[in-house]
Order: structure tokens, then sequence, then C-alpha cells
């Protein structure tokens, strides 16, 4: 297969894996859907000193949620491409113990329901296939957080229970290989969430903070049908105090914390000639202060291409 037709393919595929990841869209009328389950367990919580320290709490007997995933993707028009995000999770603790009783407020009650609902936008300012060196998107996001506001003061919450605003930009570029390739992007985003209770304060601000949000993957396909590679993530949302230091009897308790998360795992994606491929991934905690220190998380699920317009062809 020539150079130009092996780019053509991978920018094809690219946006088929979660979609909405790096910085290529769907072509115009183009649509893909996502369905997936994911698990994940935490046992410790690390606080202000981080989580290569001594400052490690048991979280009793740990914590497991279990959630069903739906993202759907349109290409709307050239270059431009509208996404909705919709989760439903379920979250308990193993076996409460003295930590779930000295956090009160139920802490460690089953919480069950909708995650936080994304939509996004992404617009390709800079695309390969017109002989640029790499691609570009621009995007915002909408986070409406409000579905997880009940239980947010929970260690078992399933968000923080804000509406966010998250404008987003990504590069990316894709090579090719003796009969496949390789892509890699990075990703980068400000979430500025609106305070549940703006009564609520922390150093005379509203909480939460602002959060930075980044994502870096990489991707080799030797074949067109397997593609894995490496993937880190990051969260930081500088404003805030440490666990220790938080007012345990506010229900924002837990949205008034300085936070930061590093994450690293691994993707694997196969895919078939008919536009259906199937995605695992596995991550862990490498380094996190006033958060899980030893989240494992497992995603399985799948990606159909055109699918609508094929079933009315």
């Amino acid at each position: 297969m020539r150079r130009g037709a092996i780019a053509t393919v991978a920018l094809t595929w690219a946006t088929t894996a979660h979609a909405g990841s790096g910085p290529w869209v769907l072509g115009q009328g183009d649509e893909q859907i996502f369905v997936g389950a994911e698990a994940q367990r935490f046992t410790q919580l690390a606080v202000g000193d981080g989580a290569y320290q001594d400052s490690v709490i048991a979280v009793d007997d740990g914590v497991m949620t279990f959630g069903a995933k739906l993202i759907g993707t349109l290409g709307l028009a050239r270059r431009f491409e509208v996404e909705a995000d919709l989760s439903y999770l379920y979250t308990y603790a193993n076996e409460p113990g003295p930590v779930c009783e000295l956090l009160g407020m139920g802490a460690c009650k089953t919480t069950q329901g909708l995650g936080p609902i994304s939509t996004r936008v992404k617009w390709l300012v800079v695309d390969e296939l017109a002989g640029r060196p790499l691609s570009m998107s621009v995007g915002l996001d909408l986070r409406f957080g409000q579905t997880t506001a009940e239980h947010r003061e929970r260690v078992t919450s399933l968000g923080d229970g804000t509406f966010a605003l998250e404008p987003r930009v990504a590069l990316g570029r894709i090579g090719t290989l003796p009969k496949g390739w390789w892509s890699i992007y990075g990703d980068v985003s400000a979430r500025f969430p609106l305070p549940t209770d703006p009564a609520f304060t922390v150093g005379g601000e509203a909480a939460p903070g602002i959060e930075l949000v980044s994502t870096v993957e990489n991707l080799w396909t030797p074949v067109p049908v397997v593609s894995l590679g490496p993937s880190v993530s990051m969260l930081y949302r500088p404003q805030g105090v440490d666990f220790l230091e938080t007012d345990f009897t506010e229900k924002d308790r837990f949205t008034a914390l300085r936070i930061f998360v590093l994450e690293a795992g691994a993707k694997l994606l196969v895919r078939n000639d008919t536009g259906i491929t199937g995605v695992l991934s596995v991550f862990h905690t490498v380094y996190a202060v006033n958060n899980p220190q030893d989240v494992l998380k497992v995603s399985v699920g799948v990606a159909f291409r055109d699918f609508a317009r094929r079933r009315t062809e």
C-alpha cells in the first residue's frame, strides 16, 4: 500500500478508540457509537505529602466502582464534530470500617446513578491531509455534573456536583509503517467549574478551583487489524487545602481539596473491515496528592463506525 493511502486509512481509523480522542474528527455525516463498561478499585488515599511519602490512609477494605458508558459522535460539518458522553455508575465500599465512620456524613454508603454528562464540539484547525506536519484541533466541553451533586460529600461519590466549561486544544501526528501506521497525540484542557454552593469558599475563593487536564497517547498499528500503545493522563487542581485540613462537616469537603493525579496505562484496539472496533484499556495511578493513590481501572468496549448509515442503505 502506498504511503499516502496508508496515511488516509490511518486518519480514517484515528477516531476509532474512545471517540473524541486526539485532534482528529469524523467526516461530515459520519457517526460513531461507543458502548463500554469499566471497573475500578482503590484502597489507599494519599494526603498532602503525596503518594511517595508515608502520609497514606487505608480506606478500610477499599472502594469499588462499576460503570457503563455510551459515547456518540457525529461529523457535523467539514472539520467539525459534536460528541455526547453518558455514563451510569455504581460505587460501594467493600467493608466499611473505622475510616468510613470517622469521615461521617454517610461517607461510604453505596451510591449509584448517572455520572457527569459531557458534550463536546471540536474543530480541526490544522489537517495533515492538507500537507501540514501535524493535526491540531480546538474544542469546548460542557460538563454537567449536577447529576452527582446530591452525594458529593461521600468517598463513594460519582462526581463533584459542578457544571464546568472546558476549552481544550489537541495536537497529533500519524506516520506510516511498512504495513500499518503509528499515531501520537497530546491533549490539554482547562476546566472551569461553577461552584455548587457559592457560599462555600477556600481561602476566599469558590471551590472547586480551576483544573488542568492533559493526556498523551501513542498507538502502534503494525497491521491494520491491531493497535497497541501507552497512554498517560494528568489531573491538577492547584487551589485548595490538604485532606487533613479540610472541614469534614461540609458537604463540599472534597471539592475543597487541592489535588494532583498522574495515571499511566495501555490500550489495545482490535478492528475489522466493517467499522467495528473492540477496545481494552488498563490504567493505574502512578502518583497522587489528596486523592486515591492505587486506583486500578479496567475498561472494555466496542465502537461502531457509521452503523446508522449502513442500516438505512
